[in-house]
């Protein structure tokens, strides 16, 4: 998956977030959306991945979550990540 990052390790470090946070059963929508940014901020602080926080990157990753817990039905359709975060 493309995920906005500068090297393909780091794609699949943002990747591995997505897939982690869908694979997750919260109670609440928000709590997706909080799990996921927590794992960027962490992943940003590495130097190599410094660009994990840019607003690219975290619209992609929260639009690709969006749209998978839609199609799980984790969260209504007419809901969009913005709403959570």
């Amino acid at each position: 998956m493309e995920m906005g990052m500068f090297t393909k390790q780091g794609n699949k470090r943002i990747e591995s977030i997505y897939r982690g946070t869908v694979n997750k059963n919260f109670c609440c929508p928000k709590k997706y959306f909080k799990y996921a940014w927590d794992r960027l901020e962490k992943i940003a602080s590495n130097e190599k991945y410094s660009e994990a926080m840019d607003s690219e990157v975290r619209n992609i990753l929260f639009g690709y979550i969006e749209r998978e817990l839609k199609r799980q039905n984790k969260i209504e359709l007419t809901d969009f990540s913005s709403d959570y975060i």
